[in-house]
């Protein structure tokens, strides 16, 4: 037996989307014999007419990883397929079955749609911060009666598929916030949080479905609903909103090919209804709040000229529920709380069922620890960390509840408030996280060794959720020190190449002119301000990320494209680097003092 037993585009097993003319192959082989090895390949290349449009020939090479071929002309949506053909060291011959790959927009000319904006009062604003309060202040869940935050806005419209065969049916989609889309009231995915935490002025991703099992002939709708998320909501150390713009968008497009080859698109623009429903507010860190008794709220929409030239295909996985799991126990506190306890420290949300009548409350708040006593302890500091979701009933059947914008760190729930008998078979927690294959595993005859083992995956989980973050709840921010610390863990338990290739390019677009790399990416006005109150906002041990990241990336994958994407981010930091240690050095010691960045603050000092 000489088998291919796995292909891969892009690092990517099976159908994968690409928005530009540089692909890589690669495939995994499987031999029921010993000392097998692959002597030589062959990769084609069709068109969607299966005519072939690249053949490499017979080459002579062991690499089955990384073949990357720059020189292919591709169109803009278009399907692509390429098999490849391998020779081993007993002239035993495999061949892969074809394997299938799509073209995005390949030009920011693809984009039809416009902007999409709805024009609503806002209520929300740009808080200011107070250092010491960071890191002293507990926040008060009272406080959440006066808050003023902007809810979800959902964008609608009805469009009407002709009486004809389909050939094939795609969306096209992203936002300033998080959305979730629906054609014909069904999900167009089960991913959450897209498009994904980026610095949005210089980097936004879109997404792309295929939407063909969802159309039906005559009427269809469509239907995106748009948070705060990373974009407008409370963001990073400071926990202050607005860090990119005032007011949520949406950009979508859908394209429909009739097997006739007529083309149909419907794009967003004013055309769009705009209205406000159940979920009064929904925010990362501050929580969400549904109300079934609110009425819905319409806006005008209005059309805005934001430019395409930013947005680039999303080549990384996305967050998806990676596991449910119900409560280990339910316990009353010495305090007298109810707090559900699911066993482990996970980033997630709660799905709640709960019949009660209208107007009651469901109430619940996240926390990771419990005090000695064995009360809920919430030991997340600074303002707006309330970690807490609420729901008022509409009061008919049972109901079934569950955020959809945000993610809490935690362990234990406190159910402040919640109608009925409380029990494990009505809470259910989902455990969020990208959606990252394992690729490592160790076991011991040592228990706790295994624990230890089993709690860093976890936390691994916890802290990939669109990007990789330093916690799941006080900062959720992509902090360069704890990433590069713990990028060789990373690269072993789970296959993080294009998770952290799509959080280097950001980290390149951030980096300044003079070769500083911020401490954390992506990079927010209000952590540049509080590492200007510190005086730096680059760290030795931190900043060093964009090079001992991408090296050892380079190292577990033979990836060259690691360190040829990055070198000159990492030029630029080392020279960076350089100067500021050659300015504050004496003639008698230039000759070691050069060496030492003596001066400037920086993180663990």
């Amino acid at each position: 037996m000489f088998v291919i037993a796995k292909c891969f585009t892009n690092n990517k097993v099976g159908k994968v989307y690409i928005d530009c003319n540089e692909i890589s192959f690669g495939w995994q082989l499987e031999s029921d014999k010993n000392n097998v090895y692959q002597k030589s390949y062959r990769i084609i290349l069709y068109d969607e007419l299966k005519d072939v449009i690249y053949d490499t020939k017979k080459v002579d090479s062991s690499q089955q990883i990384n073949i990357y071929y720059n020189d292919i002309k591709l169109e803009s949506k278009k399907e692509y397929y390429w098999k490849v053909i391998v020779w081993n060291n007993y002239d035993d011959i495999a061949e892969s079955s074809l394997i299938n790959f799509e073209t995005g927009f390949l030009k920011s000319q693809c984009w039809e749609a416009k902007w999409i904006e709805a024009n609503i009062p806002i209520k929300s604003t740009k808080e200011g911060f107070n250092i010491s309060e960071i890191f002293s202040y507990h926040p008060n869940i009272n406080e959440l009666e006066d808050i003023k935050l902007d809810p979800p806005i959902t964008f609608y419209k009805d469009f009407f598929i002709k009486n004809k065969e389909i050939k094939k049916a795609r969306i096209y989609i992203t936002a300033h916030g998080i959305y979730e889309a629906k054609i014909n009231g069904i999900k167009v995915s089960d991913e959450y949080f897209n498009p994904g935490f980026t610095t949005y002025s210089k980097l936004l991703y879109y997404q792309i479905y295929d939407i063909y099992n969802l159309l039906k002939n005559g009427k269809n709708d469509i239907s995106i609903t748009v948070a705060d998320g990373w974009y407008k909501g409370r963001i990073g150390l400071a926990a202050i909103g607005h860090q990119f713009g005032d007011n949520i968008a949406l950009l979508a497009q859908i394209e429909i090919e009739y097997i006739d080859g007529e083309k149909q698109i419907i794009g967003t623009d004013k055309s769009f209804k705009a209205f406000s429903e159940e979920i009064e507010y929904s925010d990362l860190f501050i929580g969400e709040k549904h109300n079934y008794n609110k009425p819905i709220t319409y806006y005008e929409v209005i059309e805005k000229d934001y430019g395409y030239n930013n947005i680039r295909l999303d080549i990384a996985e996305k967050v998806r529920c990676i596991e449910k799991i119900k409560p280990e126990r339910i316990v009353k506190s010495p305090k007298g709380e109810i707090i559900i306890d699911f066993g482990k420290n996970i980033a997630g949300i709660v799905e709640v069922k709960v019949k009660g009548k209208n107007g009651d409350v469901v109430k619940l708040q996240h926390a990771e620890e419990l005090d000695n006593e064995g009360n809920f302890f919430f030991n997340v500091m600074g303002q707006n960390k309330y970690q807490t979701d609420i729901y008022i009933l509409k009061g008919e059947e049972e109901e079934i509840l569950a955020p959809k914008f945000t993610y809490h760190g935690f362990r234990y729930v406190k159910v402040i408030s919640y109608p009925g008998e409380i029990n494990k078979a009505n809470f259910t927690a989902y455990i969020l996280s990208t959606d990252l294959e394992r690729t490592g595993k160790v076991a011991t005859s040592n228990e706790k060794i295994n624990k230890l083992l089993q709690n860093i995956y976890n936390s691994q989980q916890s802290n990939f959720i669109s990007i990789p973050t330093d916690c799941p709840q006080r900062e959720k921010a992509g902090w360069t020190g704890d990433a590069q610390i713990f990028i060789e863990t990373a690269i072993f338990n789970m296959k993080v190449d294009n998770f952290m290739k799509r959080w280097l390019y950001n980290m390149k677009l951030d980096q300044y002119k003079n070769g500083q790399v911020p401490s954390v990416i992506p990079w927010i006005e209000s952590d540049e301000k509080l590492s200007n109150g510190f005086g730096n906002i680059s760290s030795a041990g931190w900043s060093d990320a964009c090079i001992i990241i991408p090296w050892y990336l380079y190292l577990h994958y033979e990836d060259m494209d690691f360190l040829k994407d990055n070198y000159d981010m990492m030029k630029k930091w080392l020279k960076y680097v350089e100067e500021r240690c050659a300015s504050n050095v004496t003639e008698s010691s230039k000759d070691y003092e050069r060496y030492l960045w003596d001066m400037d603050f920086h993180y663990g000092d």
